[in-house]
């Protein structure tokens, strides 16, 4: 229990809990492989689930990031492939929705 506390702490002096691959260290070295396999497949899954949602739905997705441009200023709109518009929206979303 001890080392586990210093593991946390140690983590959060270095800034290793803070990247993706030091909170993935972790969690492998907390629970293992099973939850880090559970967590992925559940991740990918409503990325997937996401995405043919967007595609069936008929959502527009590039509406949306014209929308995003005339409240930021950008113009993304005229930069972004439609299919990779949907593919980032998919994954905006399930960022938004991770369990």
């Amino acid at each position: 229990r001890e080392i586990s506390r210093l593991e946390v702490l140690r983590g959060i002096n270095t800034g290793e809990l803070f990247t993706w691959s030091g909170r993935y260290k972790a969690l492998m070295r907390d629970y293992g492989v099973p939850l880090f396999v559970y967590y992925w497949v559940t991740w990918t899954s409503m990325g997937l689930l996401t995405y043919t949602a967007i595609e069936v739905g008929g959502l527009d997705a590039m509406q949306l990031i014209a929308n995003f441009d005339g409240y930021t200023g950008f113009d993304l709109a005229s930069k972004v492939d439609p299919q990779l518009g949907k593919i980032g929206l998919a994954l905006v979303t399930n960022e938004m929705l991770e369990p």
